[in-house]
């Protein structure tokens, strides 16, 4: 690991140290995640209701796009998204 700490940035050292984070279905069955553990030689972990997490996911990205000062769509399209959250 100190060779790579040498040539990656620190965000990405600390993203191989805590391993990978499994969504959707695969994350549901413990196997694949001891055996993504074992051949990464890295710990796995499971994302809360992983098989929920790509529409969680989806959805902030739709409210932050929403609240960003450049989102345009609603000039272009005249169409308002409905102010979530707030």
């Amino acid at each position: 690991m100190d060779l790579l700490r040498d040539d990656l940035g620190p965000q990405v050292v600390d993203a191989l140290e805590r391993g990978p984070l499994l969504t959707g279905g695969g994350a549901l069955r413990p196997e694949i995640t001891y055996r993504l553990a074992k051949r990464l030689c890295a710990p796995v972990r499971s994302a809360p209701a992983p098989h929920l997490a790509g529409v969680r996911g989806a959805g902030l990205a739709l409210v932050a796009a929403h609240r960003h000062p450049s989102f345009a769509a609603e000039v272009a399209t005249g169409y308002t998204l409905p102010n979530a959250g707030s």
